[in-house]
């Protein structure tokens, strides 16, 4: 009766590949669940991102109605968020110092943008 021969390939290599397609299911595995972490924080950005966008809006037409009742003409673009004075140039041409009724309007609205962030706030 013949002997039948045990044939050994090199258990190195197995071992190898095999270490190595468990390292790679561990680390799919691990960015599957960080890419489902950051798509969370994403999606709660976005939420948040759309929320400031009425606010800010909210606060532009607050900002409006009470610089109208003070006297002053504002324009307002609640698109790109631009609050305009139309009260006239608050600067002489080529100055850095305001214009004594440019000084009246800066105060008035300083003490409405307080009583917006006030009423934000709270």
């Amino acid at each position: 009766m013949r002997r039948r021969t045990q044939n050994f390939d090199t258990p190195a290599q197995d071992t190898f590949t095999i270490s190595i397609s468990d390292l790679m299911s561990g680390l799919l595995a691990i960015f599957i669940l960080v890419l489902s972490y950051f798509i969370l924080n994403f999606s709660q950005a976005t939420a948040q991102l759309t929320q400031n966008d009425v606010t800010r809006a909210e606060l532009l037409r607050f900002m409006q109605k009470e610089l109208e009742r003070e006297g002053i003409l504002v324009t307002v673009d609640e698109r790109h968020g631009i609050l305009r004075i139309s009260e006239g140039v608050l600067f002489d041409v080529g100055l850095a110092d305001v214009k004594p009724q440019g000084q009246v309007v800066i105060k008035k609205l300083a003490g409405v943008l307080e009583v917006a962030l006030n009423i934000i706030r709270n």
